[in-house]
Formats: C-alpha cells, structure tokens, sequence
C-alpha cells in the first residue's frame, strides 16, 4: 500500500528534478522540429551530418543547462549558444543567423499560447 502511497505522491506532488527529467527527451524533438522549420523557411541547403551535429548539441546542451545553471540565465546562455552554433555551422550572415535563432523560438510560443489560451478558459 505505501508503494501506491509513494506513486500517488510522485504523480502529483510538484517536483522540479521529476519535471526536468520527464521533459528532457521533448528537447530532441524541439530540436529537431526547429532545424526543419529554419532550414525550411530560409531554404538552406544542409547535409546529414549538419543535421545530426545541430539536433545532438542543441538536445544535449538544453538538457544539461536546465541542470546546472538557474532558470533566468540558461535562457540567454542557450540563445547565445545556439547564435554561435547555427553560425559556424550553416556558415549563413548574420542576418539569416539571427533569424535562425529567433523564428522558431517565436512560431513556439505563439503556439503554445494559441493551444493554452481555449484551455485555460475552460
């Protein structure tokens, strides 16, 4: 009984470590629906190997700095990070660069909030 006891807990009481854990493997697909959406709109060219490079370090970076460093200031390390990724490795100006790295940031969040906005009125 206080197997089911301790699960009823772990399910709904607030646990940040349990929430970053569970949400981690989410960062692979954000990654991966984000390289389609820039490489997509902005039509560059890219191979394998790009792809794979940009999905593992934007995954595993977004992974480990939810960890290690508090919640306001991962968020600029990650852009900064993520500005210098995308630069050296599509080689693209700076222009297309800070597109790269500010649309799909953008497109989420206006999804996200379209999505949550009826739900939150219900």
């Amino acid at each position: 009984m206080e197997i089911l006891n301790n699960f009823w807990n772990m399910l709904f009481m607030e646990n940040e470590e349990l929430t970053k854990i569970l949400i981690s493997p989410f960062y692979f697909l954000e990654s991966i629906l984000a390289f389609y959406l820039f490489t997509t709109f902005l039509n560059i060219n890219y191979t394998k190997q790009q792809k794979i490079i940009y999905v593992l370090i934007f995954s595993i970076q977004g992974i480990l700095l939810q960890f290690f460093i508090p919640a306001p200031y991962n968020i600029y390390f990650n852009y900064a990070s993520y500005f210098i990724l995308a630069y050296l490795l599509f080689r693209q100006n700076l222009i297309k660069t800070i597109i790269i790295v500010i649309m799909p940031s953008a497109i989420f969040a206006l999804t996200s909030t379209l999505i949550l906005k009826p739900i939150l009125l219900i």
